[in-house]
């Protein structure tokens, strides 16, 4: 729905807010003392074949991250 909730077991992020972009995406950012510190994506291939996951943030020293991950089904 987007809104925040608050997260515990996170050194870096204490709250989240997801929201689902369509049948085949969703999106999460992460927020520490009401910023955002990162943003992730889940995107899975129409076919069911392969999921990416994009995260685009900071770490904890406030450094630019960006990651990306693809995964194939077996």
């Amino acid at each position: 729905d987007g809104k925040a909730r608050a997260i515990a077991g996170s050194s870096e992020a204490d709250a989240i807010a997801l929201e689902k972009v369509d049948d085949y995406t969703s999106e999460a950012v992460l927020k520490h003392a009401g910023k955002i510190i990162g943003r992730n994506r889940r995107e899975v291939a129409r076919d069911g074949k392969t999921m990416t996951i994009t995260y685009e943030g900071l770490d904890y020293q406030s450094r630019p991250i960006r990651n990306k991950a693809v995964y194939e089904r077996q």
